[in-house]
């Protein structure tokens, strides 16, 4: 056969032809697999010639499919399927399976399935010499059982969609089964080997051809352009050739990836399906030579993931279920085996060869012979010390020194090592290491229950054990990490337009023309103009990089990046992995012009005693993120005496107890933000009076902040505390469902007398009287059932622990402190008190009010002079209108009803005057209003209510003077039911015009 094929095999000219020529080969072989994947068959099955014999019962496919030969016309049909997985071997003659074809992708799984449930039932006699857990008989027929009810479900997922169309591809696509032309390398003239071939799904079909697939580490995802090894330059020329062809290697992979987009995008789709539902097939087919635990190990990761699968639709739940303990169980004997199978993986591409062990007859075979048996010798001695796979990624094998503390990178993400050891019940050593990102782990430094460390996070799932052979992500030093983020790009994928030269670059399969970016790209790369530097996340471990060098060596890398960078007033080093602030410290010791410096996302472990000079000009310092409970300030010295502001966001802070002990080191503190912490208690227990004068801006919100009784502790602490946010915390939902929507806003800012910007929102004048009044109307709601059914000393006290400022605002606004006065009560007030209305709490009656607004005459008074005589003793009203109103319209709102029923009031020229059934005294006196002195000694034997004596509005009684509270409902937003005592049902508010409106 392959004499018949022409032209010649492509492992003879690959290393010879330019990337160009491979950029077309790559675009041709994924135009000839879209071909392919474009032809319509009814089923999956082998293919045959209409003439073969066999088991051949499905119709012919399309006429276009039909060949010619010999002037005889052929067509092809669908037949048994020709796969290995349905060769009989000798133990299986008798065995009654089904091998197609297939007309849905459940009956395909399913025969796959029962085949392997037919077998089970002859032991495998190499059973017991399995190098791993094979299973019993029962396991095997249990999984199977569970595969069978996944694949009845495949039919109806979504997902898969045109991936599980019936396709034929060529899936052994290595250089010695193509065939190319010499004279245009880049033009395929025939694909061989096709014997095995069958008709499958799409997505069993789709994959990387052997010689494309992606290198094992840096390969980005997405439609990104594969970047080199950082620092390859200063590489050895051994290291840096190996890295050269890593990075070779994955830009032909890239390059097949945005080719099978663009040209064959079905086939690109198939080829991104999910990989665990193409192992559920393949893992079937080897359950009797294998065991259980590949199979096992998809099914337990389709129930893990059951929704993000697709399966959710058709099933609710995943029809078994593997426990906790199954998993674990799972996990421990799983191990081994995919360590052994990686082992496979890695030897594969270290021989340069396919899953058959064909190799490129152009290569020094007695070569690859020797680097077999090396490779063998090294994995029985790695897998006899339980070691992994990755050293053998590592050859030859470099030491590293691991120490507690230090920060390491793992494919991107940051940790620190908490732990370097032994485990108990495991081979070697191991390292304990604490993710950065919580939920990365599978535990908090135990192993079987067992304490091994202890984390600075509070998540349960932030640690891992890992071998200390597995390679680090490489640091990169600041200057290293400075060129690669802001050097010239000397290596852009772009390609330029022949006409206009304008470079052009693909993104999602379309093209776009860059102009502009060369010039922001040279100013990026003048060093010395920068002002801004960002270097956050770039794996940076300090000047010098992980490995410790001579104080000189420090130095003159701080020299150095001062020189380049020398007018830089911000930098950003958070998020890599410095270790301490001496790192810090030596970076910007030289950077005269510092004033922000970003140091989040780092592990620090303790301020360094000899930075003074480090610091001299710095204005802002951020250290989110940095887990500061483990942050050790009490040995340090150093103190940041230009720092006016501080960010201390995400520190898992519980209260500011920590405060006294880092504002030491703060003197000249102006701005601290404390958001998204675990705040709780907002005082500090001392003994000392501790106040923080210096502080005016002050940031709480996404706290855990109860109510609003705890911010009453920050006038103290925060005596000139103008500005505060304390959004998204759960104090502002302990409010009713029926209060005002900017309560939380104004009980706030009553509390705290300095402030001028709340949530960053200006506190007008006008705020700040609405929010002041609204904290007298809340605080009297409360004080008044304790007086009612308490003593003055228990409502005082009460007041004065909740409602400190409520005296103090009584005062100001000439309001009746209840707490110092106990006046009559009117007679009907009673029945308006909460414990009197007949309506639920809530409710939409409990809101209304019956409402009597009335224009007086000049001479008109709205003041009774006893029970019986309110209405003769009341003079002449000019215009009076009754209603019914909810509490909860604004104050706007309520004077344009207003409005509406008295005409001739201009709008906004009129006030609202609250007459409230509460009394507030006047004065004492000594007039008898015509009374023996024997009436009145026995006064207060009497109901008020009854003895009452009104004259000209005035109350008398028992010596002293009472009249009935007026309070004037002032303009704005708020609703005017904020401006009524306690909740009555039933008011008079008289309307005064500004000016003469008659």
């Amino acid at each position: 056969m392959m004499e018949k094929a022409p032209g010649v095999q492509l492992y003879k000219l690959w290393a010879k032809i330019p990337e160009y020529y491979k950029l077309e080969l790559i675009k041709s072989l994924t135009q000839y697999e879209r071909q392919l994947s474009s032809v319509s068959f009814p089923g999956y099955g082998g293919l045959y010639l209409a003439s073969s014999s066999g088991r051949i019962d499905d119709p012919a496919l399309k006429p276009s499919l039909n060949l010619t030969g010999d002037a005889v016309e052929t067509s092809f049909r669908v037949g048994a399927s020709s796969e290995r997985t349905y060769w009989l071997g000798p133990s299986d003659e008798l065995l009654d399976v089904d091998p197609g074809p297939w007309t849905s992708l459940s009956d395909f799984g399913i025969a796959i399935a029962s085949r392997e449930l037919k077998r089970i039932s002859n032991p495998n006699p190499n059973a017991e010499l399995s190098t791993f857990y094979y299973g019993t008989t029962e396991e095997q027929r249990h999984l199977l059982t569970n595969a069978i009810e996944i694949f009845k479900l495949l039919d109806f997922n979504p997902y898969l969609g045109k991936s599980a169309t019936p396709t034929l591809l060529h899936t052994d696509l290595h250089m010695g089964n193509i065939f190319v032309s010499p004279e245009t390398p880049f033009a395929i003239t025939s694909f061989i080997d096709w014997q095995a071939i069958s008709i499958k799904p799409a997505f069993m079909q789709a994959r990387w051809p052997i010689f494309l697939e992606p290198p094992a580490d840096n390969y980005p995802e997405g439609f990104v352009q594969p970047k080199p090894p950082s620092g390859i330059e200063e590489m050895d020329e051994d290291l840096r050739k190996i890295a050269e062809y890593e990075h070779n290697r994955a830009k032909m992979a890239k390059a097949y990836e945005v080719s099978a987009y663009l040209q064959n995008r079905s086939g690109y789709d198939a080829m991104m399906q999910p990989r665990v539902l193409r192992e559920l097939f393949n893992r079937c087919a080897e359950i009797w030579e294998t065991g259980v635990l590949p199979l096992r190990a998809c099914l337990i990761e389709i129930q893990q993931n059951w929704a993000e699968l697709g399966f959710a639709g058709s099933k609710p739940s995943c029809p078994y279920n593997f426990t906790e303990a199954d998993i674990e169980r799972h996990g421990k004997q799983f191990e081994a085996y995919e360590e052994w199978h990686s082992v496979q993986e890695v030897a594969r591409k270290h021989l340069e060869t396919d899953f058959e062990g064909w190799v490129s007859p152009e290569v020094d075979f007695e070569h690859k012979k020797q680097l077999n048996k090396d490779l063998f010798d090294t994995v029985a001695e790695s897998l006899a010390e339980t070691k992994t796979v990755e050293e053998l990624r590592r050859l030859p094998n470099d030491t590293q020194m691991f120490y507690i503390g230090q920060r390491l990178s793992y494919d991107g993400a940051l940790c620190t090592m908490r732990y370097f050891g032994r485990l108990p019940d495991l081979k070697g050593d191991w390292l304990g290491v604490e993710w950065d990102q919580p939920g990365r782990g599978k535990h908090n430094g135990t192993h079987h229950g067992e304490r091994i460390f202890h984390c600075l996070s509070t998540s349960d799932k932030v640690a891992s054990f890992i071998r200390p052979s597995r390679k680090a992500d490489p640091s990169r030093t600041v200057l290293e990490a400075l060129k690669f983020k802001y050097g010239s790009n000397t290596s852009s994928s772009a390609q330029v337009d022949v006409h206009s030269g304008v470079e052009i670059v693909h993104i999602s399969g379309k093209a776009v023309e860059e102009i502009g970016f060369d010039k922001v790209q040279k100013q990026l790369s003048d060093f010395e103009a920068l002002q801004i530097v960002l270097l956050d996340g770039l794996q940076v471990s300090g000047l010098t990089g992980g490995n410790a060098s001579p104080e000189t060596t420090t130095e003159k890398a701080a020299q150095e990046f001062a020189t380049t960078c020398p007018n830089i007033n911000e930098v950003d080093l958070g998020w890599n992995l410095i270790e301490d602030w001496q790192g810090i410290a030596d970076t910007c010791k030289h950077l005269a012009k510092l004033r922000i410096l970003k140091a989040s996302g780092l592990r620090l472990k303790s301020l360094g005693a000899d930075n003074v000079g480090a610091f001299a000009q710095l204005k802002t310092l951020s250290l989110s993120s940095n887990e500061l409970d483990g942050f050790r300030t009490t040995n340090s010295s150093l103190v940041f005496t230009t720092v006016t502001s501080l960010i201390l966001d995400n520190n898992h802070l519980t209260s500011l107890a920590a405060l006294p002990s880092i504002s030491k080191h703060f003197p000249s503190l102006t701005s601290l933000s404390l958001r998204s912490n675990r705040i709780v208690d907002l005082t500090i227990a001392s003994p000392d009076c501790i106040a923080f004068p210096t502080i005016t801006h002050l940031t709480l919100s996404s706290n855990l902040i109860p109510d609003f009784l705890a911010l009453s502790s920050l006038p103290t602490l925060f005596p000139n505390l103008i500005s505060l946010g304390v959004s998204s915390n759960p104090f502002t939902a302990t409010l009713p469902a029926s209060a005002p929507a900017d309560s939380s806003f104004y009980l706030t800012l009553a509390r705290i007398p300095s402030l001028k910007v709340l949530n960053y929102t200006t506190i007008t004048a006008r705020d700040r009287i609405e929010g002041e009044i609204y904290y007298i109307s809340v605080a009297e709601k409360a004080i008044r059932p304790i007086l009612a059914t308490q003593s003055l000393s228990a409502a005082a006290s009460y007041a004065s622990h909740h409602y400190s400022r409520y005296p103090e605002l009584c005062n100001k606004y000439d309001r009746t402190n209840l707490l110092e006065t106990s006046a009559p009560i009117l007679p009907g007030a009673a029945a308006a008190s909460p414990s009197s209305v007949s309506h639920p709490a809530g409710s939409v009656a409990s809101r209304l009010v019956a409402c009597t607004f009335y224009i007086p005459s000049v001479s008109a008074t709205a003041t009774p002079t006893s029970t019986d005589e309110k209405a003769t003793a009341r003079k002449e009203e000019l215009l009076t209108w009754t209603c019914t109103l909810p509490k909860t319209f604004g104050v706007y709102h309520l004077k344009a009803i207003v409005r509406k029923h008295f005409a001739g009031l201009a709008p906004l020229q009129f006030r609202l005057v609250y007459t409230s059934t509460e009394l507030d005294p006047v004065g004492e006196t000594t007039r008898k209003v015509d009374k023996s002195r024997e009436e009145w000694e026995r006064w207060g034997d009497f109901d008020a209510d009854i003895l009452a004596v009104w004259i000209d509005g005035i109350l008398y009684r028992d010596g002293a003077r009472w009249k009935q509270r007026e309070t004037e409902i002032l303009d704005g937003i708020r609703p005017w039911g904020d401006f009524l005592d306690g909740d009555e049902q039933s008011v008079r508010i008289r309307v005064e015009p500004t000016t003469d409106q008659h």
